[in-house]
Parts: C-alpha cells; sequence; structure tokens
C-alpha cells in the first residue's frame, strides 16, 4: 500500500502544465484513487512515510495549483494535510496563507484553520438561506448544513463565499472529503484579480458552473468594457486597411514598387483586424463562459445511478479544455502568418528604398516593381509555410494562449522559431532604414552644394520624403513592439510574478503584469491602424485618391458629403511648388500684362494669357 501511494504521487508531479490549460485525466484518476485508497489506511504509514507523502503532495499542489481545468482543489488540499496528520506542513500552511487571494480562500482557510471564526462569520448567511424559504431550521451549525444541501439556491445565493464554503462543509459531513465538490479559478484575466470559487457536485449538475459567475462586479465591468475596445480596434483596422488596398489596387500611379509592398502589408494588417484582434474578446469569453462540471463517477461498480442524486457518488475532478485544438490552430496560424508578412514586407521595402538610395542611376521603376511583385509572392508562401509548421511538428513547437488572450507559438523549439520568424527581420529592417536615412541625407547635401538655387530638386525631394515615410513606418512599427520587449524583460527580473513560486508569488504585481501584457498585446495588434494614418499625412496621392474613393461613394449612395472634392484637376504639390517657381522666374516683360501704362491706367485689353497660364493662375494665387 505504501509503495502504491508513493509511486501514484510521483506520477502526478511529473504532469507539465500546458499553455491550454488541459488537465491529463489518467493523472487526476491517479490522485483520486490515492485519496480513496488510502483515505481509511492513513494509521498504516510510519513517520518518515507520512512525511515524505505530505512533502510530495505540497510540491505538486505547488506546482500545479493554478491549473484552471480542475484537480488542484484548495479545499481537498487542507482537508488532505489534516487527515493525513502532516501537522508541521497543515500549521506552517495556516501561519502563511499563501493561496488567500479572494473571500472564497480566506474562508477556505478559515474553515480548515480557525473553525470557530468561520462558524461565527458564516453563521447568519446560512440563516437567511433558511429564513428566505420559510424554515426555522435549529440553530445548530450541522443542522443548517443539512438543510442546506436540500435547498435549490439562487445564482445570487451561490455567489456568497460563506455559502460556496459550506456546501463543502455539508458534503465532507454527509459524503466525504473527496469527489463531491469542485472548484474553479481564473488567473490570467486582464484588470481583474484572481478569480476563484466553489460549489458542490448536485448545484453543479443542476447548472454548471462559469468562471463568469465568480467575478466581482467591477471585474465584469472591466471585462466587457475591454472586449467593446477590442471590438472596435477591430472595425477600424478592417475599414484602415481595406481603404489601403482598394487606393493602391485602383490608382495606377501609386501602384509602384513601394505601393507594392504596401498593398501587401494592408493585406496583413486586414487579417489582423478581422481574425486575430476579434479573436481577443472571443478568447476572453471562451474563458470565462465554459461550462464547468464533475467528471465521471469514481469507484462505482455493478451500481445502477438511475434515480439518484448526483453527488451521491464520488466524481472524478473535471477535465476539460477552454480551448479546442481547432480554435488555437486556427487563430495561431493567423496571427503568426500576418506577423510575419507584416515583418517581412517592411523589411523588403527597405531593401528597395536602400537600393534606390545607393544606386540612384542603377534603379528601374519597372524592375524595381517587377522584383517586389516576385518578393512579395515569396514571402507571402513562406510567410504560410512557417505558419502551418506548428502543427506537425508537435509540443515542441505548438499554438497555444502566450497571454492573457493572444494565441501564437509556444513550446521549447518556439524561441528559435521566434528568432527566425521574428527577431532576424527586424534587427535587418532597423539597419537598412538607419542606413538609408543617413545616405539620403549625404546625397541631399552633396545635391544642394551642387545645385546653385536655395530650392532642392523634386528628384531629392521626393527621396527624402519617401525616406521618411518609410522610416516612420519602421519608428511606429518599433514603438507598437516596444511594451511587448518591456514585459519579456520584466518577466526575467520580477520573480514575484510566477504563480509557481507560491512563497515569493504576490498577487497584485502579478495582475498589474498580467493587464500590462494585455496592453501589449492589444497595442502590437494595433500597429495595423497607423499606417493608414501614415500614408494620408505624408503621401498628397494618396491622400486625394483617399479622398476621390470616399467622395465617389457617398454620392453613389446618396450620403453628405462631408468631404470636399474639386471639380478641377489636381496637382501634386512637388508640381505645384514647380508651377510656382517657374511663374516667378520668368522675365519681366511676360510678367507685367497687366502692367500700368504711361497714362496711369491700366489697360486690361491688353492682357492676354494663354492657357496654361489660366491653368496655373489659381495654383499660384493659393501658393
Amino acid at each position: 500500500m505504501t509503495k502504491l501511494g508513493v509511486l501514484l504521487l510521483s506520477a502526478c508531479m511529473f504532469v507539465s502544465f500546458r499553455d491550454v490549460e488541459s488537465i491529463n485525466t489518467a493523472v487526476v484518476a491517479g490522485q483520486q484513487f490515492l485519496h480513496y485508497t488510502l483515505e481509511k489506511n492513513v494509521n498504516n504509514f510510519n513517520e518518515t512515510e507520512r512525511n515524505k507523502t505530505c512533502s510530495m503532495f505540497i510540491k505538486d499542489f505547488r506546482k500545479f495549483w493554478y491549473n484552471s481545468s480542475g484537480g488542484k482543489y484548495l479545499t481537498e488540499y487542507l482537508s488532505f494535510l489534516e487527515e493525513w496528520l502532516c501537522h508541521a506542513q497543515f500549521s506552517l500552511e495556516c501561519l502563511k496563507r499563501p493561496y488567500d487571494f479572494n473571500q472564497f480562500t480566506k474562508t477556505t482557510y478559515d474553515r480548515a484553520c480557525n473553525r470557530s471564526v468561520f462558524e461565527t462569520q458564516c453563521f447568519s448567511s446560512l440563516v437567511a438561506v433558511s429564513s428566505v424559504r420559510g424554515r426555522n431550521s435549529s440553530q445548530k451549525w450541522n443542522n443548517l448544513l443539512r438543510a442546506l444541501k436540500t435547498y435549490q439556491l439562487s445564482d445570487a445565493e451561490l455567489q456568497d463565499p460563506c455559502i460556496q464554503v459550506a456546501l463543502y462543509d455539508a458534503v465532507v459531513l454527509e459524503r466525504g472529503k473527496y469527489g463531491y465538490y469542485h472548484e474553479s479559478k481564473r488567473l490570467l484575466l486582464p484588470f481583474c484579480q484572481i478569480s476563484w470559487c466553489g460549489r458542490d457536485a448536485e448545484n453543479i449538475n443542476r447548472n454548471p458552473i462559469k468562471a463568469w459567475n465568480c467575478l466581482p462586479h467591477i471585474c465584469k465591468v472591466n471585462i466587457i468594457i475591454t472586449m467593446v475596445i477590442c471590438s472596435i480596434l477591430a472595425v477600424a483596422i478592417v475599414v484602415a486597411n481595406l481603404s489601403v488596398i482598394l487606393v493602391f489596387v485602383i490608382n495606377e500611379k501609386l501602384r509602384n514598387s513601394q505601393g507594392v509592398y504596401k498593398i501587401s502589408l494592408a493585406c496583413a494588417d486586414f487579417l489582423v483586424g478581422a481574425i486575430v484582434l476579434p479573436s481577443f474578446p472571443i478568447s476572453l469569453s471562451m474563458q470565462l463562459h465554459t461550462n464547468e462540471g464533475m467528471g465521471s463517477e469514481y469507484n462505482v461498480t455493478n451500481l445502477t445511478t438511475a434515480g439518484l442524486r448526483f453527488d451521491e457518488v464520488p466524481h472524478l475532478p473535471g477535465a476539460y479544455e477552454m480551448f479546442n485544438k481547432s480554435y488555437l490552430n486556427a487563430i495561431g496560424f493567423f496571427t503568426t502568418t500576418s506577423f510575419i508578412i507584416s515583418i517581412y514586407s517592411l523589411m523588403v521595402a527597405s531593401f528597395d528604398r536602400f537600393s534606390i538610395v545607393r544606386k540612384p542611376l542603377a534603379y528601374s521603376k519597372d524592375g524595381a516593381k517587377l522584383l517586389a511583385i516576385r518578393a512579395t509572392v515569396i514571402l507571402w508562401v513562406l510567410s504560410i509555410i512557417l505558419g502551418i509548421l506548428p502543427l506537425f511538428i508537435g509540443p515542441s513547437l505548438r499554438y497555444g494562449l502566450v497571454a492573457s488572450t493572444l494565441i501564437s507559438t509556444s513550446g521549447t523549439a518556439s524561441l528559435y522559431f521566434y528568432v527566425v520568424a521574428l527577431a532576424f527581420p527586424l534587427i535587418v529592417m532597423w539597419v537598412l532604414s538607419i542606413s538609408t536615412f543617413v545616405m539620403t541625407v549625404r546625397h541631399n547635401n552633396r545635391t544642394r552644394k551642387l545645385v546653385a538655387s536655395k530650392n532642392k530638386t523634386l528628384s531629392s525631394r521626393t527621396e527624402i520624403r519617401m525616406a521618411r515615410t518609410l522610416g516612420i513606418m519602421v519608428g511606429v512599427f518599433t514603438l507598437s513592439l516596444l511594451p511587448v520587449i518591456c514585459v519579456i524583460l520584466a518577466s526575467l527580473f520580477l520573480v514575484q510574478i510566477y504563480p509557481q513560486r507560491i512563497s515569493s508569488f504576490r498577487i497584485h504585481d502579478f495582475s498589474i503584469h498580467n493587464s500590462f501584457e494585455f496592453v501589449s498585446a492589444v497595442i502590437l495588434v494595433c500597429n495595423s491602424l497607423w499606417n493608414f494614418f501614415i500614408y494620408n499625412g505624408r503621401n498628397d496621392d494618396f491622400r486625394m485618391a483617399n479622398k476621390n474613393m470616399y467622395g465617389s461613394l457617398t454620392k453613389r449612395f446618396h450620403l453628405p458629403a462631408k468631404i470636399s472634392v474639386t471639380s478641377r484637376s489636381w496637382t501634386p504639390k512637388a508640381e505645384r511648388r514647380n508651377i510656382t517657381s517657374e511663374t516667378s522666374k520668368q522675365p519681366s516683360s511676360q510678367q507685367t500684362d497687366t502692367a500700368t501704362p504711361s497714362n496711369g491706367k491700366k489697360n486690361f485689353s491688353t492682357v492676354q494669357l494663354d492657357n496654361s497660364s489660366v491653368m496655373s493662375a489659381p495654383v499660384t494665387s493659393k501658393l
């Protein structure tokens, strides 16, 4: 018997915690078998064996207590220590109370460590439940517990931590310590403390428990606001990038090499807004609204359970998964693929800008456009291959929940994957962007010395403007990535945010880090929104084409046009400056058509303007 118990406990300790927070049913069965088999044979163990078993059980609970999928219950953990006569460990547990995170856990500790305090604090709650139903139960605690088991409790009554812990006290009184109670806990909720509550088997069978039912009101409000904000941002990203795609596809003037890369980037950002960001509120909802229940009957043979109460037989802890594998793989694929396409598109676009600045005479627009199309096709194919790679490798590289809501690659090989897919192109992009900007400034300085006029040539202005635009895009992407880097660095130095290290774990620091982790993930995906505003502010052709497109839509659907689109032909800003400068450089004889004659009167009849001067007149007056 002794060897069997030690072997089963040893097997329980080597279960690794998965990102999907699933639990191994075989291990749960082993733990449950250990509870039932050894419950009545505690005295058969000598002191050394008992201490060893207590230490192993405590170590196992500390390692996996935060698993949301069931199997690690604080109520049964404290009962186990008390029942197995783990006196030193039990006294230390009651003194430090390392798992005291909310009112439910506090009440659970009171029940196990200071029963008089527990009964005094919760006595009024049990009396109130009986009084509502018109029953004058005996004022004895055990009678109130027996009556509590017969009631169909409302959701509001089940929210009371005293009622929750009293239900466990009732099943211990009438049934047993193991197999009749379930605890629900959630740790990875942004802007919330740890959610932890419990129900007895009969109430769970009648109405399956959800983590949402255990949240305090302020936490529910925060979650709802978070979901709404994510939904609004997702719609904005979809609309913005759809506009970018349409503008670049419709306007032939914008379909150059940089336009091809920007279309590729916009398509990847469109996937972020359409799939990746909406998965944030969906994942939150799945975490909070997954029905939790007890497992199958345990240690029941040749027994017909028809007509019996659900809690008349013991059950295994509920073995369930909040996210099914198909959902994780689908969202993880689109998340990884869109991020890889975005960063590699920026990297190849940086190569294009670098090549034109480095060798402007050897640069061919048509050749660069053809190369851009080929490069875009190749990077999309490679990104898709990298995206489906975790589907076939296995546990070392798989898709899972890596943050509060972000689903991406995880496992022992994920670090190498991130280096190849994200870190390498990011470093290359930074080097190319800095080199391009430096070379552009140097080229501009040389051009300024060669040109007599103070005005820069149109080509040099265009080069600088495009280099600055790409630099802004790279800078915004870097700023969006900066919070994620800060979270990663913080996790390397803050030991108090790891729930596995319960001795140094601090719930307040963990909640702050978890919330900041969620915010950093939102900021990262919102990088897909800013490129639209960068194009609109830096590119005159894009801005006017975008206005014309929405102006046409408002006319087609008979909507009030909020954007004024002039009927005259539009001239880019650089060309307007050229027209103005050329007009100012005309000989004085050509500029004095309306000069005042010798008699002191202006002769407007002698004014002669050709068509070009008429067209340039309003532009000159505007400037």
